[in-house]
């Protein structure tokens, strides 16, 4: 019987000899693959000995751009020598801004304003800080910020302060006459100022007060007096040394200081209510050379906190100077003339 052989053609043969070649090859460099990736050291690591803490520094100079404030006419920029009020009555405008230039490179630097007025009370029975309460005067709640009454002390026009969206366009400015809204203007306080107005029925009004030292500051209960000599609720605030450092530092705590769950209730009023700009720093990109800062939104609803203007340049160029309107309160104030030499504007450090 012949047997006949099951025998592909030459050619096929030869590709199926290929193929099985190229499978070894696959089968080679795949576990030569897997034995490299098997060698890697792992992404872990044990650590032989304590580490070594090494110390990296480097220091930039502080420095401040020479702080200036001069007294212009709102929209024309006119300078003048003071701000004045022509025959005022209820919520006026002076017509008048200050412009600001200056600038620093000092980690927590703000632009404040506030009156110091307390030298320009001569006596307790005219300064409106105080009222006498049989032989003791009792606070209150008023500081003597704005302009005082030339012929009777115990009268004071409260000064207010506004900024635009635009705060480095000097234009014409409006205050709109509702001075709780917070929309428009602010007060300017005192740096005298030691109590604020209360609730009676607010918490605040008799808790307990704690220095950041955790210095205990007294807090009675309606511990002032109004016009008509009647008890009134406040709480201790102050406006703060103007300075850095804890001795400057006159936040009022809730609890003591060895409580880590203790909270501020009681903010110096020149860290808040004070403050015409912030987070002053040196431009970078476009404001090269520029110092810019942030400045309280006064004109927008709530949640725009803030807007970003320049405050100087450091080579004096026009034009970047930051502009703060200022008006007064004259309502129910008697007939005479009201003035004060103890407006300051101020850049400081936190």
């Amino acid at each position: 019987m012949k047997i006949i052989e099951n025998v592909l053609p030459k050619e096929t043969q030869t590709k199926k000899e290929a193929i099985k070649m190229i499978k070894k090859c696959l089968a080679v460099t795949l576990a030569a693959l897997i034995v490299t990736f098997n060698v890697l050291p792992a992404q872990a690591y044990t650590q032989l000995q304590t580490p070594v803490a090494v110390t990296a520094t480097g220091t930039i100079t502080g420095s401040t751009v020479a702080f200036a404030a001069n007294v212009v006419t709102q929209g024309a920029g006119a300078p003048k020598t003071e701000i004045d009020f022509t025959n005022p009555s209820g919520v006026a405008n002076s017509g008048d801004a200050l412009k600001l230039r200056g600038g620093t490179n000092e980690v927590g630097g703000r632009v404040i304003i506030y009156t110091d007025n307390a030298s320009l009370f001569t006596s307790q029975d005219h300064d409106p800080r105080v009222k006498k309460v049989g032989a003791v005067y009792k606070p209150t709640g008023l500081d003597g910020a704005g302009l005082i009454g030339q012929t009777e002390a115990g009268y004071v026009a409260a000064l207010i302060w506004g900024v635009s969206t635009t705060p480095n366009v000097n234009a014409a400015y409006t205050f709109d006459g509702d001075l709780n809204d917070r929309i428009g203007e602010v007060y300017i306080v005192d740096k005298g100022h030691t109590f604020s107005f209360i609730g009676t029925d607010t918490p605040t009004d008799t808790q307990a007060l704690y220095r950041k030292d955790g210095t205990v500051v007294t807090n009675a209960t309606l511990e002032g007096v109004d016009a008509n000599l009647n008890p009134i609720a406040l709480y201790p605030q102050y406006f703060g040394t103007l300075g850095i450092g804890d001795a400057n530092n006159w936040d009022l705590y809730d609890k003591i200081a060895t409580d880590t769950s203790r909270a501020v209730v009681s903010q110096q009023l020149s860290k808040n209510i004070a403050t015409i700009a912030f987070n002053i720093a040196p431009g970078t990109g476009t404001d090269a050379g520029f110092y810019v800062c942030n400045v309280p939104n006064l004109t927008t609803a709530p949640g725009n906190d803030s807007v970003i203007a320049k405050l100087g340049k450091s080579d004096g160029t026009a034009g970047t100077e930051l502009y703060v309107n200022i008006g007064s309160v004259f309502t129910g104030l008697p007939a005479q003339a009201y003035s004060t030499t103890k407006l300051y504007v101020a850049i400081v450090q936190d």
